[in-house]
């Protein structure tokens, strides 16, 4: 169909056994044929270090993350991920970090429905004054992975993906755009 891109997405449920080729898969056709692909990674979820390096292997050039509202599962992953490149000797792909400004708690709740992980304490600040607080948030965890990708020395090329989920918060991912440009 002339794509030249694409990002293949799992099942939602490792219980199910959908129809279609698995994503290993389906990334090596792709690479066959010279597309550029990508996989969602999920931060929290076991093994996923692993499943990052099969991807990796089979042509996948990005990985992006489901939506963060917390630093601490994607550094950890970043740690993993980049240990395992370095003992394979194969270069990591990119990682594109997801953020999402959220203006109230309809926005929470479809997050969450989306299967985003949000701490407690993540969750009551963002009560306080949702797009605000949303913001600051997404800029505080942001800035966190950056330092600690640098002061680790992570070779994993980390950029950026702004999700603002409907209309209504598109200025609000503008203001995060620029905040964190």
């Amino acid at each position: 169909y002339g794509a030249n891109h694409v990002i293949f997405v799992g099942g939602a449920s490792n219980t199910i056994n959908y129809s279609g080729l698995p994503v290993v898969e389906a990334n090596k056709r792709a690479y066959g044929l010279g597309i550029n692909i990508g996989n969602i990674t999920i931060p929290n979820r076991k093994n996923e270090a692993t499943r990052l390096i099969n991807k990796t292997k089979s042509g996948c050039s990005f990985f992006t993350t489901q939506i963060l509202f917390d630093a601490k599962d994607i550094c950890r992953l970043l740690t993993e991920y980049d240990a395992e490149c370095t003992k394979k000797s194969l270069a990591p792909s990119e990682m594109f970090l997801c953020f999402s400004p959220l203006s109230d708690s309809l926005d929470l709740d479809y997050v969450k429905w989306l299967g985003a992980i949000v701490p407690k304490e993540a969750e009551e600040k963002l009560k306080q004054d949702y797009p605000k607080k949303s913001v600051e948030l997404a800029v505080g965890i942001w800035k966190e992975i950056l330092s600690y990708s640098e002061e680790n020395g992570l070779r994993v090329p980390l950029s950026l993906n702004l999700e603002p989920i409907s209309l209504h918060n598109l200025i609000h991912s503008k203001e995060l755009l620029e905040l964190i440009s």
